[in-house]
């Protein structure tokens, strides 16, 4: 004869099982919540390059457009260009009406007569320094750039103009490429590089 003997199912855990579980949920919550500033910010860092890149671009098609300024009737088909400062929350497209160029605005709302289109940067990121370099990488820091691209060129070749802290201006006919470096506020997460070469290329890069 074969006895059988049943087992009765145990259901659910006992205090110790539980305070293992809890634990461990516990551990994984605090490492995935530790590591979320530096994510997000890693995120919105390479937003804000990415967003800056794309505007680079978009001054660049309109020179190549010989895109039509309806602020200007003196001229109407100028050169865009794009405008940084060293350490600001902000950059902007322009239209160098005056030949200048250099734009002159600084204007929030966009209202002076050279603004395109102002960008405001909101996510805890910001331009840091901007600079213009020469193909031996030998790079000046500035605290302003204006980068302008003629109209109508099918082979894209930039004018630059960098100033510095005390208020010279500084044309590189000389340099290849400007460095824009794009900082997280707190140096949370390693900045971005955006590389602006003056023959019409743009990359992004960590250092």
């Amino acid at each position: 004869m074969i006895s059988v003997k049943k087992v009765k199912n145990q259901q659910g855990f006992n205090l110790m099982e539980l305070l293992v579980i809890v634990s461990i949920i516990a551990m994984v919550n605090m490492v995935i919540f530790a590591g979320y500033p530096k994510f997000n910010r890693r995120i919105a860092l390479k937003k804000t390059t990415a967003e800056i890149a794309l505007a680079v671009r978009q001054a660049q098609s309109n020179s190549l457009a010989v895109k039509k300024f309806d602020k200007s009737v003196s001229n109407p088909f100028p050169d865009y260009g794009i405008h940084f400062e060293k350490d600001k929350n902000n950059f902007t497209i322009f239209a160098d009406t005056n030949n200048s160029r250099t734009y002159g605005g600084a204007s929030a709302d966009c209202s002076d007569t050279e603004c395109v289109e102002f960008f405001s940067i909101n996510n805890s990121t910001q331009v840091g320094t901007v600079e213009l370099c020469q193909k031996s990488s030998s790079c000046a820091s500035y605290q302003k750039v204006d980068i302008v691209y003629p109209r109508g060129r099918t082979a894209v070749i930039a004018y630059v103009r960098g100033v510095d802290d005390s208020g010279g201006v500084y044309e590189c006919s000389s340099c290849s490429y400007a460095r824009i470096r794009v900082d997280s506020l707190g140096n949370l997460v390693p900045p971005k590089y955006l590389y602006v070469w003056f023959n019409g290329q743009i990359s992004i890069k960590d250092n």
